[in-house]
């Protein structure tokens, strides 16, 4: 998944670039707010500390990065900005292909690690009465 994202990450430069030598060709779509996406970038930052602590399990980690790739930034990224531009659109459809991909292998992992963890016990008894 790290080197997906960095794979993303390889991506968007070649996207600005793209658009920097063509601005014409392209129209702003969807804008995200500044301190949505800074509140995110600090929830990852903070979920990756309480990781490397293991103050949460692999198991949690895997819900996080799922509903992460669920997040409406990762599932909009095509709507940020449009254009006509051929690799422009190859690009973006690299990205909207790989999203997916990654969703479904989060996935695939979180069931592994599922059906391989003990089940959990309920403690919760209900009081009979007398």
């Amino acid at each position: 998944m790290e080197r997906a994202e960095t794979k993303h990450a390889g991506i968007v430069n070649r996207i600005k670039k793209i658009i920097s030598e063509k601005p014409d060709k392209f129209v702003l779509g969807r804008l995200f707010k500044v301190p949505a996406i800074q509140t995110m970038i600090s929830g990852i930052q903070w979920n990756i500390q309480r990781l490397r602590k293991r103050e949460i399990t692999e198991q949690n980690m895997l819900f996080i990065a799922r509903d992460l790739e669920r997040s409406i930034l990762e599932n909009n990224y095509a709507q940020i900005i449009k254009g006509d531009d051929s690799g422009f659109q190859a690009l973006m459809n690299e990205i909207v292909s790989d999203t997916v991909d990654h969703h479904e292998y989060l996935i695939q992992k979180i069931s592994e690690v599922s059906s391989a963890s003990p089940p959990k016990v309920d403690y919760h008894f209900k009081r009979l009465r007398r």
